[in-house]
């Protein structure tokens, strides 16, 4: 599952923000991977997602593969 989100927090990712999508991302078993031009990280890698700089209006690709895929992809997404 691939689904694009335009951040809508005015002030970007944060580290607060993004330490708790790596909090949520670990308690699912799929595979979640956020994509930022031609970098990957995974969602579960808090300083991979300090490495993407996600700044307010940018456009993001979530990607979830496994059980929990749905789920899994919808509580990142919410959080961005």
């Amino acid at each position: 599952m691939l689904k694009e989100q335009t951040i809508s927090k005015k002030n970007g990712i944060k580290a607060e923000d993004c330490a708790v999508i790596a909090q949520i991302a670990a308690k699912h078993k799929s595979d979640i991977y956020i994509i930022k031009g031609n970098k990957k990280v995974n969602a579960k890698s808090l300083m991979g997602l300090l490495s993407l700089n996600m700044k307010f209006g940018e456009s993001i690709y979530v990607a979830a593969e496994g059980n929990d895929e749905n789920e899994a992809c919808a509580k990142v997404m919410s959080l961005l």
